[in-house]
C-alpha cells in the first residue's frame, strides 16, 4: 500500500508539503453530484498531534484517483458510510466546518467497521465534554464485547456507560427530526449505535455514531 502511494505522489504535480497523508480513515457522509463529481466527509486521527476524529470534507473531481488497495479503480458511487480508506488530499483547505479540501488519491480498504447498539435511559448529558451517560437496559449484544473494551468509560456495578459525542454523530428524536446534545433529558429513553476506538496505553473510547430518542 505504501510503495503504491509513494508511485502515486511521484506522478503528481504536487509536493509534499502540498499534500496530506491519513490512514485508516472512517467515511462518515457522501454527497454526489455525479459518478465522477461529489463531496466525501471522512473522520480520522491524528496521533502525532493528539487530535482525534478529525474531520475534513474531500472534494472529489474527475482528477481524483480512487481505487481498491489492489489498485482495481472503484467508482464514486460504490463508496459507503463507514468504509475505511487511506487518504491524500490537499492542505489547502476551507474555513468551513468541516474544512473542505482537494482529494488526490483515496484508496478503500475492503472492509466496514462493525458498529455496536445497546439502548439504554440517559443518565448524564455533560455539553462541556460533550459526552452522553446511559443506564443499559439490556445486555442484548453488548454481551458478546468484551468487558475490558470499555476501559474506565464503563460502570459495571451501576451497568452504566458513557459516550463521545462529536460533530458527525447524529441525533433524531422520536419523530426522525435532528435535534443537539443539549436536547437530551434525563431519563429519555435512547438508542445508541457507537464504535469502539482503542489507542495505545490509553483507555478505549466509545464514540457515539447515531442516537436515537425511543
Amino acid at each position: 500500500m505504501d510503495n503504491d502511494i509513494t508511485a502515486f505522489q511521484m506522478q503528481q504535480p504536487f509536493s509534499q508539503e502540498e499534500a496530506i497523508r491519513v490512514s485508516n480513515a472512517r467515511i462518515e457522509h457522501i454527497t454526489r453530484s455525479s459518478s465522477r463529481n461529489g463531496f466525501v466527509t471522512i473522520s480520522y486521527d491524528d496521533r502525532v498531534n493528539r487530535r482525534f476524529n478529525v474531520l475534513v470534507t474531500l472534494v472529489v473531481s474527475p482528477t481524483t484517483v480512487i481505487q481498491s488497495t489492489t489498485g482495481r479503480r472503484v467508482d464514486l458511487n460504490d463508496l459507503r458510510v463507514g468504509m475505511r480508506v487511506n487518504a491524500i488530499f490537499s492542505s489547502r483547505m476551507t474555513r468551513s466546518i468541516p474544512p473542505q479540501a482537494a482529494a488526490f488519491l483515496i484508496v478503500v480498504l475492503e472492509r466496514r467497521e462493525q458498529n455496536e447498539v445497546t439502548e439504554g435511559s440517559v443518565t448524564d448529558v455533560n455539553l462541556r465534554n460533550r459526552t452522553l451517560e446511559i443506564r443499559e437496559a439490556g445486555r442484548g449484544r453488548m454481551q458478546e464485547i468484551d468487558e475490558r473494551s470499555f476501559g474506565r468509560d464503563r460502570d459495571r456495578d451501576r451497568n452504566r456507560i458513557t459516550f463521545q459525542v462529536t460533530n458527525s454523530t447524529r441525533i433524531e428524536d422520536r419523530r426522525g427530526r435532528r435535534i443537539n446534545l443539549s436536547d437530551l433529558r434525563r431519563n429519555d429513553r435512547v438508542r445508541v449505535e457507537f464504535r469502539i476506538v482503542r489507542e495505545p496505553r490509553r483507555p478505549d473510547r466509545n464514540v457515539a455514531i447515531f442516537i436515537q430518542v425511543l
